[in-house]
């Protein structure tokens, strides 16, 4: 079908913004306001775009899109949250999202995402004006508190001068250590206390520059580190769990080092999806909840298990089911807190991921032990773990069923993905079905929703502002996709190529079993207009803001559709009429009541 024409401009005259860039650049104003620092401060570290709601920080917002930082106005706080989110995971370097007081609600809870997956996000919101606290200002709340769940710090600007350091702080905070996002609020209902001017002695312009995560790699301590080395190579069955951190420290080829030296399989997170290649002998897929039987399994065979970066929380573990009670546990992470606080540890080692996997190789290396066996018998086991799953996705994704089975949509999508893709992924079944079905490179990037249902529309949108010269591409089911559908517009405006992939399975589908099983009524039965969705013509919203919109409902047309939409050069839309009652099969685990400990 035609993906629709493309939006006529009412003008000759080239937009200000093409991609990502902007055409033409002015110096700053000299003006020695807190609001200039802030604009120059933004341009010397390097942070390319700025995601928001007008109207706050105004003249600062301003003179940053005149210098060629690219400020994006979204349709809603919550969104330009998860944009800056997304901008901020993809670039692994810190995202900046702001907004006056009264959208401040907004903006925190776009940030729960980003909280739960720890990524550097900087908030900058207006604030309260103490002339007129307790006198019912318009539109005038205390939102600070509620920034406390959803930030590692809170923290308010009430004296020009501490601008500078607590931007400084804030970005140290963002980036050290488990990043995570920070909130800074400014005195003034759009940050009015910037319009005061700076004294020279404060004009420090590296606040927030040279930040990127991790801005340092701590070493682990070297007795722990022996004694890691010691347990792992006793070991008859290793296995390493990557997690987000491994992701955070680019520890992928020292995963793989590490894996070869002591003959460990890998198995990843979500988050830490395809930082090996999961077409690698070594990788056994995804492991928790949303994961690969082969992955599980593994585990479950492990003797002795490598949490690389991870904090062994209730998904990765499937709920704390694996690994087995009898498993010995080492625990590799920058965050002290997180240790043994799921299960007991035989060793902790507090440091960066990728600077403790060199520091346990080379203290192998170094302690004269006799060449290691690789555990022949072991790695066959896990191998072979790997190619059952594969065999069975390779069947389920020939299904040439309609309605199309996401098994063969995301069959399809794998095919068709390019090798420098980043792929960005919603919670619920989205992130399921990406997670155990496709394979990925290191090449190639993965960003997947930490829970936040709808997070990945706008947060592909931020990841294609990272990186404009890579194909950007969200899947996204139908539930998911109706949360932010107005920020299609602004992929359009900004010229941004993000392909979203709908799994339109007309409602929200992963529920069904909740409110259905037991009932006695019907999956059909129309009294359950609070799970099924009205018929909508998805594809044609899309071309109604001018983006290019195209239907699949036949298997044999998924892939030409697919590469279509990722070579038509704009914002795209394709809505898949998926197979309702498709179901991920339960992910495997040890019997294990939810949340117990592990026997010690």
């Amino acid at each position: 079908m035609s993906p629709g024409p493309k939006p006529q401009r009412e003008s000759g005259e080239p937009r200000k913004h093409v991609g990502s860039r902007l055409i033409g650049e002015k110096p700053m104003s000299t003006d020695g306001c807190a609001q200039v620092f802030l604009a120059e401060a933004i341009k010397k570290a390097g942070i390319t775009h700025l995601f928001g709601v007008p109207a706050a920080f105004t003249k600062a917002l301003n003179l940053a899109d005149d210098s060629g930082v690219c400020v994006i106005s979204a349709h809603s706080e919550a969104a330009a949250a998860c944009m800056a989110d997304g901008y901020a995971r993809a670039a692994r370097a810190i995202g900046l999202c702001y907004a006056q007081n009264v959208g401040g609600a907004g903006l925190a809870s776009g940030l729960r995402d980003a909280f739960l997956v720890g990524s550097p996000v900087i908030a900058l919101t207006g604030g309260g004006d103490g002339a007129t606290a307790y006198k019912f200002a318009y539109q005038d709340s205390d939102d600070m508190r509620m920034f406390d769940a959803v930030t590692k710090l809170n923290i308010s600007v009430r004296r020009v001068e501490r601008f500078p350091d607590l931007l400084r702080l804030a970005a140290r905070t963002a980036t050290s250590g488990a990043p995570g996002p920070v909130h800074v609020e400014v005195e003034g209902a759009a940050g009015q206390l910037l319009d005061q001017h700076l004294p020279a002695e404060f004009w420090d312009l590296s606040a927030i520059a040279d930040h990127s995560a991790p801005c340092h790699r701590t070493p682990g301590e070297a007795d722990a580190v022996s004694r890691a080395v010691d347990l792992v190579a006793g070991a008859q069955r290793p296995i390493l769990i990557a997690g987000g951190g491994a992701r955070v420290s680019d520890a992928g080829p020292a995963l793989l080092e590490f894996a070869r030296a002591f003959g460990a399989p890998i198995v990843t997170s979500m988050n830490a999806k395809g930082i090996i290649d999961e077409r690698d002998p070594l990788a056994c897929g995804v492991v928790g909840s949303y994961s690969r039987d082969s992955a599980n399994r593994a585990v479950l065979d492990a003797d002795v298990v490598i949490f690389a970066g991870s904090r062994a929380g209730g998904h990765v573990t499937n709920r704390w089911s694996l690994p087995a009670p009898s498993a010995k546990i080492i625990q590799i992470d920058i965050d002290a807190q997180v240790m043994g606080r799921n299960f007991p540890t035989a060793v902790s080692i507090v440091g960066d991921v990728k600077t403790v996997l060199h520091q346990m190789l080379c203290a192998y290396k170094e302690s004269g032990r006799p060449p290691r066996p690789a555990h022949a018998d072991w790695l066959r086991v896990a191998a072979a773990y790997a190619e059952a799953s594969r065999r069975k996705i390779e069947t389920s994704g020939r299904t040439h069923r309609t309605p199309i089975r996401p098994e063969q949509l995301c069959t399809e999508l794998n095919a068709s993905l390019s090798d420098d893709c980043l792929l960005v992924a919603d919670t619920g079944h989205a992130g399921w079905w990406t997670a155990s079905l496709m394979d990925l490179k290191p090449s190639q990037s993965y960003l997947r929703a930490a829970g936040t249902l709808g997070w990945s529309l706008p947060a592909a949108i931020g990841a294609q502002c990272a990186f404009p010269a890579r194909k950007v591409v969200c899947f996204i089911g139908d539930g998911g996709f109706f949360y932010y559908l107005s920020e299609l517009e602004t992929a359009v405006r900004y010229e941004l190529p993000v392909v979203f992939v709908v799994n339109n399975n007309s409602g929200f589908a992963q529920e069904d079993a909740l409110f259905h099983g037991g009932s006695g009524r019907p999956q059909e039965d129309p009294g359950r207009r609070f799970l099924e969705f009205a018929a909508t013509d998805i594809s044609g919203l899309a071309r109604s803001f001018g983006c290019a919109g195209y239907c699949v409902e036949r298997p044999q047309d998924l892939r030409e559709i697919l590469q279509e939409a990722l070579h038509c050069g704009r914002p795209a839309v394709v809505e898949v009429l998926t197979d309702r009652s498709a179901v991920p099969a339960a992910a495997v685990g040890w019997p294990a009541p939810n949340g117990r400990q592990r026997p010690s």
